[in-house]
């Protein structure tokens, strides 16, 4: 059950309610063999409910940081992104989740490595290896608890969407 990972509702609510009001939304995927396939996994989603005001950021291996950097937090704000998305990153951007707040970007953490002493302020951090979650395994990758993420939207989507609208079990 997807809902077993912490904040997990979190997460699902605020994207739902991200694409109920047509906001921006930025998929910000680690980029190695685990962020991309994250990325593709919600990227497959929002395709599959025909979203379309997203985009995705890999950022360059040679040339940027590791995880979600103060530079893509400022240029998201500039460009109106009202939802940054990390996969397979993140729980240790404590700063960088705090600057995109103080800027008025919402952000959710999926990530699996583990966290810090201190949470990132966020809507919701998903990562089986917080110390306060009771998800099974542990073990997850980055792209496993993204797919969670997704399987955990696609029940909630079709929970309210017309007939017509609603996405395959097979998820």
């Amino acid at each position: 059950d997807p809902f077993l990972l912490k904040d997990m509702d979190k997460a699902v609510a605020r994207i739902l309610a991200a694409i109920t009001a047509s906001e921006k939304i930025l998929v910000f995927a680690d980029y190695d063999a685990d962020g991309v396939p994250a990325a593709v996994v919600l990227t497959e989603f929002f395709r599959q409910i025909k979203f379309t005001n997203f985009s995705v950021y890999i950022p360059d291996r040679h040339e940027e940081e590791h995880g979600l950097s103060l530079e893509v937090v400022e240029q998201a704000a500039k460009d109106q992104v009202n939802l940054i998305i990390t996969v397979d990153c993140g729980i240790t951007n404590v700063s960088e989740a705090a600057r995109a707040h103080k800027l008025g970007v919402g952000v959710i953490i999926t990530d699996h490595h583990l966290p810090g002493e201190k949470l990132p302020k966020a809507a919701a951090v998903v990562d089986p290896k917080r110390k306060d979650d009771k998800y099974p395994f542990k073990g997850l990758a980055g792209t496993g608890v993204a797919f969670k993420l997704a399987q955990a939207l696609v029940i909630s989507w079709n929970e309210k969407a017309p007939t017509e609208a609603k996405i395959s079990s097979s998820w």
